[in-house]
């Protein structure tokens, strides 16, 4: 548990940078790219279906896979790679485990609403939904 804390802090940290880097040289191609993914993912999130979590995530990972390249530093998309894929591995281990998330109907920005300590919902109308983590009080 302290390891997946740890690359969920560090991984913040790096990302941070990433995207001040991906601002000073990000083609017009990768803001193509970006812009693609976010409407996918939002087309995605609109749709019922049990395939719908699965496209997100791959969307998810694509657009990280961009801002990584648009940085211009080859050390710092490796790295956050690696730290995206650990992240991965570590949320589809957790899928399984009882209390991961607990859906609370009705709440503001639900689906999901609040989902314990260190989560907070948010979308509204016309925004899609989205779920921020506190690394620091959220569990795994």
């Amino acid at each position: 548990q302290k390891d997946v804390y740890d690359i969920y802090k560090i991984r913040s940290m790096l990302e941070g940078m990433c995207a001040r880097w991906a601002t000073e040289h990000i083609t017009e191609r990768q803001i193509e790219e970006l812009e693609e993914v976010l409407l996918l993912s939002e087309f995605h999130l609109q749709k019922k279906g049990g395939e719908q979590a699965e496209q997100v995530t791959e969307l998810d990972g694509k657009f990280h896979k961009v801002l990584y390249e648009a940085s211009n530093s080859r050390i710092l998309e490796h790295v956050l790679s690696d730290f995206h894929k650990y992240v991965q591995m570590a949320r589809a281990m957790s899928v399984g485990e009882k209390n991961r998330a607990v859906r609370n109907p009705g709440a503001p920005g639900d689906p999901g609403g609040d989902q314990g300590p260190g989560w907070r919902a948010g979308g509204g109308a016309g925004q899609p939904a989205y779920f921020e983590c506190n690394e620091e009080s959220a569990p795994v």
